[in-house]
């Protein structure tokens, strides 16, 4: 519900009283034969009251995918990264107010970070294991002669003239929160090639532009893949991208005028900007794009 207050008669808490929640700025809610569900595509909070001692939470969390600039399209163009992508569960489910951050896609830049309350923070296999949680924002993808690639939760990819990466998981997490960009390349014949923007779930491809031709390969400069979480909706509510497939890193631009796809599932990420709700990457041309703005899920027992 975008806004209201939710009653689930549950378990009492220690000092009496049944379990309630007051939730501000969702998109979403649902219910499954186990977990009560809410995302979040903006910045809002949830207000936990009479929580069970014990209770825990899961949360996918996910950056702002990063945005492309390319006036000119001459010198191909690295897509751009997606935004980090966390899933973790058995997070503290606590009394108390806390906010949600949600990151927007990159106007032709660096995607925004997401952020979930350290109060929430209960780390016994992820890291850091203290402090606000986060899923940062996707790398930008080089563009010569304006800007080279940028590292992020998913990094951005090379260009023909600036054909080095972004690195992936930067800021570092542990699980890992994205890949790398792929590196771009140039031949005699002055035609240039973008690597792909790197997704939760791979690395971006390279181009390799060879001596004796400039036609692009079957899965040159392609995006990385994006991450699949099905089994986390319970088989319930909204499924496709933005509630089971996540973060996708964008394709590339190659000149003289084509454009790379992502590897599969594309997750937000097709061709142009990024979906809103996936942090998806935006492709590398042949025009400029926004990356997809960042989500947040979260979900816990039903029986509390």
């Amino acid at each position: 519900m975008p806004l209201g207050f939710a009653r689930n008669a549950g378990l009492l808490a220690g000092g009496g009283g049944a379990f309630d929640w007051t939730v501000v700025g969702s998109s979403d809610d649902w219910t499954s034969s186990n977990y009560q569900f809410y995302r979040w595509t903006g910045s809002g909070s949830i207000q936990f009251e009479n929580a069970p001692v014990g209770a825990t939470l899961d949360m996918i969390l996910v950056g702002g995918g990063g945005g492309s600039y390319q006036p000119m399209g001459s010198y191909g163009h690295g897509g751009s990264g997606a935004g980090g992508c966390r899933y973790l569960t058995g997070l503290n489910l606590v009394d108390g107010t806390h906010t949600i951050n949600i990151g927007g896609g990159g106007t032709y830049g660096q995607g925004g970070q997401s952020t979930a309350p350290s109060s929430w923070n209960k780390s016994s296999y992820w890291s850091p294991s203290s402090g606000v949680i986060y899923a940062a924002g996707g790398g930008y993808g080089s563009a010569y002669p304006y800007a080279s690639a940028t590292s992020g939760g998913s990094g951005g990819g090379g260009d023909g003239q600036w054909t080095s990466v972004g690195s992936g998981n930067s800021p570092s997490t542990s699980p890992s929160q994205g890949n790398q960009g792929g590196n771009g390349s140039y031949n005699q014949y002055g035609y240039y090639g973008g690597g792909g923007g790197g997704g939760a779930g791979g690395n971006g491809y390279p181009c390799y532009y060879s001596a004796g031709s400039y036609m692009a390969g079957s899965t040159q400069g392609w995006g990385g893949s994006g991450v699949a979480y099905t089994s986390f909706r319970d088989s319930a509510g909204p499924s496709g991208d933005g509630y089971e497939y996540f973060a996708g890193g964008g394709g590339a631009y190659f000149g003289p005028g084509w454009i790379s796809q992502t590897s599969s599932p594309p997750a937000g990420a097709y061709y142009g900007p990024g979906s809103a709700g996936t942090g998806a990457g935006s492709g590398g041309g042949p025009a400029s794009h926004f990356g997809g703005s960042g989500v947040c899920i979260i979900r816990w027992d039903i029986n509390y």
